[in-house]
């Protein structure tokens, strides 16, 4: 069995008891307990809320009894035992964080995440086309990426950039429409030289704001020692965006590198 906290809604007493008394979750707080709780400050910095002092029961009452995991999605001042952060006490395993009681060496279970996100995961419905999603629905189904993008993070740092890509590739097909996923395999592209796909590769791309990826090419073939490549991209950037002053600005400091200062005359 699952059961899922939605922390907007802890900042109600109401929701609280409901978790207690129909979810079945082992808060230790009784209706009087509830109605006390109240936000009050830790220290300069951290103020704890409700629905900190709410997961602070939770923790305590089920640790060792039953795994807890926070989406990657929660925010880090939600991410927090009695003020203090549990960064180190959590691994990201695809879509979430599972908690331990003690630190962690890795943060980051590679296999479990290369599972999870590549077998595991279903992801029915993303990519139909037949099914209408409205603009808050592709805003929360592209938090789905930061599993894939993680592993092929790692994939592409080891030196295996075609895996790295083939894994991007793979998830652009599910997730259309991220951005995020786009600008790590037009990243990747860019730093093997592929400028030969590169443009039809980002033109396919459901993307609605392209111009970050031109950007995003250049500024990775400028660091991968491309700079040919990256003045073709941020040319090409900002004569058709000309309005988009990051673009402009690579490549000007483009320019201003020895070896291109006759290319700009």
């Amino acid at each position: 069995d699952v059961r899922v906290v939605n922390l907007s809604l802890a900042n109600a007493k109401w929701y609280i008891k409901q978790l207690r008394d129909y979810m079945n979750i082992p808060l230790n707080l009784d209706d009087a307990a509830i109605e006390r709780l109240h936000p009050y400050r830790i220290s300069d910095t951290v103020i704890q809320t409700i629905p900190n002092q709410t997961i602070d029961k939770i923790i305590e009452a089920n640790r060792g009894r039953y795994p807890i995991y926070f989406m990657g999605t929660v925010p880090d001042n939600f991410r927090r035992y009695q003020g203090s952060s549990l960064a180190g006490n959590m691994v990201f395993e695809g879509l979430v964080y599972r908690l331990y009681p003690e630190r962690q060496k890795d943060q980051n279970d590679l296999a479990k995440i290369r599972k999870n996100c590549l077998e595991n995961y279903a992801y029915r419905g993303l990519a139909d086309r037949s099914i209408y999603k409205d603009e808050n629905s592709v805003r929360l189904y592209t938090n789905y990426s930061q599993g894939p993008l993680m592993l092929a993070y790692f994939i592409d740092k080891s030196g295996n950039k075609n895996e790295a890509f083939g894994i991007i590739d793979t998830m652009t097909r599910i997730l259309p429409r991220s951005l995020d996923l786009y600008a790590l395999g037009t990243q990747i592209l860019a730093e093997m030289g592929r400028i030969d796909t590169m443009q039809s590769y980002i033109e396919s791309s459901e993307v609605e704001d392209k111009s970050r990826l031109y950007f995003n090419w250049g500024v990775a073939a400028q660091k991968a020692g491309r700079r040919n490549d990256a003045i073709q991209a941020l040319e090409y950037t900002h004569g058709r965006w000309p309005e988009y002053t990051e673009g402009y600005r690579a490549l000007a400091a483009l320019f201003r590198c020895p070896g291109v200062l006759a290319h700009a005359d």
